[in-house]
């Protein structure tokens, strides 16, 4: 029957991550165990169920939206895609354009389809799209060799350990036939696509032997590709490993021929990283209440971390190669860095507007989006973001060289008499200059503006250049910092692209 309670857990794991209390003594089974405590814990929670066995239904997706916005709420944590790319489709950025006019904050989750072209889902430019990223939790199991050598490999299996010793194979993994005849044995699989497709097949087939134990190294970066005018996703948060409460009667997992339950589940996903970042920007609000949503979003990616806890460049696991600002955003989220930010870039519901005059939508579907008659006084694709993306794609009618500038306005939310100075990072086969050099503010809500300016071939030799912009306040307390992605890539055959499944 049709019912709020939660059946699969997918909404449980998501709300308690973003707002969940404190709870001692928790596991699942035995991995990751510990106090479990969500992001702001002493937020209210509305929870909406729009979704039906997996699906939704875009009625359902406005619905439930619209009766927050009802109802109050102050941020919306949405961990699903409508899975169509238009914005005046979208059943998503349709509600949330109205969310973000009523000062909501909105934390979209970016897919996890992958890293390829045109992967993203919710690169709505009025929402903050959450991208997944690694933390150090590793859950493994031990593996204990006959000559006593031990070897940790990643796994969560709930069952008991073996105390009596197996057999160790390492086989193809390619077969049905050969894969059953080591029942009772410890498979060691050689690695290939191959080898990754027969095992979900066999997995998701239920053919499993009880005490065949195996793993897949997969990418936990699960996310890229942006929309062609404003840079996306905007920014991680954990997301691989990440324990959350889940419905005691729903079982968490059913391999080995066995239900298992527990009150908590490993999950993995955007999924689970979006209520993080609902969570860190209700602890904002907390502390900002007149922050719009653009201002608490600026806060969030300015003060973002592009390092990992070794201080090296975030890496993307698919290739292990250091991540650009199309996998990451601005970083992983540094919650106690974003209640200062210093900065701040905020955009208003009029520049959204003047955004999409600019993309060419027809004033009957701009009016479906904003559900309200603006006027498009000063269409312009540059908006007031805190991130940059340019496109040396050879499609301008420039001469060989071609110029970008962006213009930005950031508002000091620091100290009341503070100084900033420019500081960016080379582009590989670009000139960048930064006007002004330094920003002086000689009061605290002061605004002032610069201008960012690209300059390279018409078509760029390097397929992607990244880099950052930062201006730094001259008493070292604040680093106000930006991602620049300049590319050869299309950015998209229509101009409501906005990704998508």
């Amino acid at each position: 029957m049709n019912s709020t309670r939660d059946i699969e857990g997918h909404g449980t794991h998501t709300s308690s991550t973003a707002a969940g209390g404190f709870v001692d003594d928790v596991s699942y089974f035995g991995y990751a165990n510990g106090t479990a405590v969500g992001a702001a814990p002493r937020a209210w929670i509305a929870v909406y169920k729009a979704l039906w066995d997996g699906r939704i239904a875009q009625s359902d997706a406005l619905a439930e939206i619209d009766q927050a916005i009802v109802d109050g709420v102050d941020i919306l944590s949405l961990s699903f895609s409508s899975g169509n790319n238009s914005l005046n489709v979208n059943p998503i950025s349709i509600a949330c354009f109205t969310a973000m006019e009523k000062g909501i904050f909105v934390a979209v989750s970016a897919g996890n389809d992958g890293s390829a072209y045109g992967t993203l889902s919710n690169g709505v430019p009025w929402a903050t799209t959450v991208g997944a990223g690694t933390m150090d939790r590793y859950l493994y199991g031990i593996l204990t060799l006959g000559n006593g050598v031990q070897i940790r490999f990643p796994s969560w299996y709930p069952g008991d350990h073996s105390p009596r010793n197996k057999p160790l194979v390492l086989s193809e993994c390619d077969s049905q036939e050969e894969f059953l005849k080591f029942r009772g044995y410890i498979v060691v699989c050689k690695e290939s696509y191959d080898m990754l497709s027969f095992l979900w097949s066999f997995r998701r087939q239920k053919w499993v032997p009880s005490q065949l134990q195996w793993w897949i190294h997969t990418a936990q970066e699960v996310h890229l590709q942006n929309p062609p005018y404003v840079l996306k996703p905007d920014i991680l948060a954990p997301g691989t490993s990440v324990l959350a409460a889940w419905p005691s009667k729903t079982p968490v997992s059913d391999h080995f021929y066995h239900f298992w339950y527990s009150d908590y589940n490993v999950l993995f996903g955007t999924s689970m990283a979006t209520p993080h970042i609902a969570g860190v920007a209700a602890l904002v609000k907390a502390v900002h209440p007149d922050w719009s949503p653009a201002a608490i979003r600026s806060a969030l990616m300015t003060t973002a971390d592009a390092l990992d806890n070794t201080q090296n460049p975030i890496k993307e696991t698919a290739y292990n190669d250091t991540a650009t600002a199309l996998d990451l955003g601005a970083g992983q989220v540094n919650p106690n860095k974003a209640l200062n930010p210093g900065l701040i870039y905020n955009v208003s519901a009029e520049d959204y507007v003047q955004l999409i005059c600019a993309m060419g939508f027809p004033k009957k579907e701009i009016k479906k989006i904003t559900r309200s008659s603006y006027k498009c006084l000063n269409p312009s694709l540059d908006l007031n973001y805190p991130s940059f993306i340019a496109y040396f794609n050879g499609e301008s009618s420039a001469p060989d060289e071609l110029v970008q500038v962006f213009h930005r306005t950031v508002t000091n939310v620091g100290e009341e008499r503070s100084s900033y100075t420019a500081k960016f990072t080379p582009l590989k086969g670009l000139k960048v200059k930064v006007e002004p050099k330094k920003l002086v503010f000689k009061s605290k809500h002061e605004k002032l503006s610069y201008n960012l300016t690209l300059e390279g071939p018409k078509y760029m030799k390097e397929y992607l250049v990244n880099g950052h912009l930062s201006w730094v306040s001259d008493d070292g307390k604040n680093v106000v910092r930006s991602p620049i992605i300049a590319t050869r890539m299309n950015p998209g055959e229509t101009p409501d692209s906005f990704g998508g499944f």
